[in-house]
C-alpha cells in the first residue's frame, strides 16, 4: 500500500515538472527576438588567459613564538594609542610569566620604530604623541622609545633571591625601560604589626611553626601590596618625571594558571590588560627561547632555564623555596592538557 503511494506522489511530481517546463518553453517562444549583427571590431581588449592578472602572493605563516611576540605587540600598541595612556607600567618579578610580557612590550617598540622607518605617518605621530617628542624628534631606537613609555618595577621581600633581582634588572636594561627596584618589607611589617594591634596574634610563616591558613595569609599579604604599589605608581611616576598623562599597569598571569586558579585575587594578575592571558606556559616557554635569540634579550635564555616559584616564603638553611608544581600538584606540561579536558577533546 505504501509503495503505491509512493509510486502515485513521484507520477504526480513528474507530470507537474513536465507541465512547468512545456509553459516556459511556450512562453520563450513567443518573445521577440533580439537581432544580432556582424561588426569588424571588437569592444573588448585581447587577452591571454596564460598571463596571470596579478602576481601571485607569497604567503608567510609565523610560527607560534612569532604569533605571541607580534600578535600581542601590536594589540598592545593599538590599545596605546586608542586609550590616551602615556605607556605600561610592569611589575617585573624575574619569572617567566613578566619576563614574556616586558619581551612582548620590548617587541612592540621594535615594531614602531621598524614601521616608522618605513614611512608609516600614522605610526610616527602616535609614537611622537605617546612619547611626548618634541622639536620634530621621534623614535629611532627601540630602547630609547622604551626608556619613555615603558617603567618595570622589581617589588623585592625577604624571600626574594638576588637571581630573580639580577635577571629583571638586566631584561630591563636589555629592553631600555626606566627599572625600578623597591623592597616592601616595611610596607608589610606595617600591616603585620597593625592585624597584631587589632587581634593580638602575629602569623607565622609554616617553617616557623604557622600553620597553612597563616602561612597561606602572609603570602597573600606580598603579593596584594604588589598590585597596590603598581597603580600607585602607574598613577603618579608621570608627575614625578613631569609627564603628563597615566600609564597603564600590565598583567602576567597565563591560561593554565587561570584554568587551575592558581593565583592570588587582587595581585599582580589584576591589572589593566593582561596579553598573556590565553598563552600556555609551556608555549610562553618556548617564545622565551626564540625572543632570547631573535629579538636580543638573551637573558631570557637565563629566565627560562630557572625552576618557576613565586617567592613568598622565607628561606632558612633547613628549608627552600618549594617550587610552584608543589603547590599545583601538577607539573606545567600537565597544566597544558586541561583546556583541551574542558573542550572534551582527548589527547591520548
Amino acid at each position: 500500500m505504501w509503495l503505491q503511494v509512493l509510486e502515485g506522489l513521484l507520477v504526480a511530481f513528474r507530470n507537474r515538472l513536465v507541465a512547468r517546463l512545456k509553459y516556459h518553453q511556450e512562453q520563450a517562444s513567443g518573445k521577440t527576438k533580439v537581432p544580432s549583427i556582424t561588426a569588424s571590431y571588437s569592444l573588448c581588449q585581447p587577452f591571454d588567459l596564460q598571463i596571470c592578472l596579478s602576481s601571485p602572493l607569497k604567503i608567510q605563516y609565523h610560527s607560534p613564538e612569532e604569533e605571541i611576540a607580534f600578535g600581542p605587540g601590536c594589540w598592545l600598541w593599538d590599545y596605546l594609542r586608542r586609550s590616551g595612556a602615556s605607556g605600561f607600567l610592569l611589575p617585573l618579578s624575574g619569572g617567566a610569566d613578566s619576563s614574556s610580557v616586558a619581551a612582548i612590550v620590548g617587541c612592540m617598540c621594535q615594531l614602531v620604530v621598524r614601521e616608522i622607518a618605513n614611512g608609516d605617518e600614522q605610526v610616527k605621530a602616535d609614537a611622537i604623541r605617546i612619547g611626548q617628542y618634541t622639536d620634530g624628534q621621534y623614535p629611532t631606537d627601540s630602547k630609547e622609545f622604551a626608556n619613555r613609555i615603558f617603567y618595570t618595577i622589581y617589588m623585592g621581600t625577604e624571600n626574594s633571591s638576588e637571581a630573580t633581582r639580577s635577571r629583571a634588572k638586566l631584561l630591563a636594561n636589555e629592553i631600555g625601560s626606566w627599572h625600578l627596584d623597591v623592597g616592601i618589607d616595611g610596607v608589610i611589617s606595617a600591616l603585620l604589626t597593625l592585624f597584631e594591634k587589632l587581634t593580638g596574634k602575629r602569623p607565622r610563616y609554616k617553617v616557623d611553626g604557622g600553620s597553612n591558613i597563616e602561612n597561606l595569609g602572609l603570602q597573600n599579604i606580598q603579593a596584594r601590596i604588589r598590585m597596590v604599589l603598581a597603580f600607585m605608581l602607574a598613577s603618579l611616576l608621570p608627575w614625578v618625571h613631569n609627564k603628563s598623562g597615566f600609564y597603564l599597569v600590565l598583567g602576567s598571569s597565563n591560561v593554565d594558571e587561570g584554568l587551575r586558579g592558581y593565583l592570588t585575587k587582587y595581585d599582580c594578575s589584576s591589572a589593566d590588560i593582561n596579553p598573556i592571558g590565553s598563552i600556555s606556559k609551556q608555549d610562553l616557554r618556548a617564545f622565551l627561547r626564540w625572543a632570547a635569540v631573535n629579538l636580543g634579550y638573551s637573558s631570557l635564555a637565563d629566565v627560562e632555564a630557572a625552576p618557576p616559584t613565586a617567592e613568598l616564603e622565607p628561606i632558612r638553611s633547613n628549608y627552600s623555596q618549594v617550587l610552584d608544581f608543589y603547590f599545583l600538584c601538577l607539573y606545567h606540561h600537565d597544566l597544558l592538557l586541561i583546556p583541551f579536558y574542558i573542550m572534551g577533546i582527548s589527547m591520548v
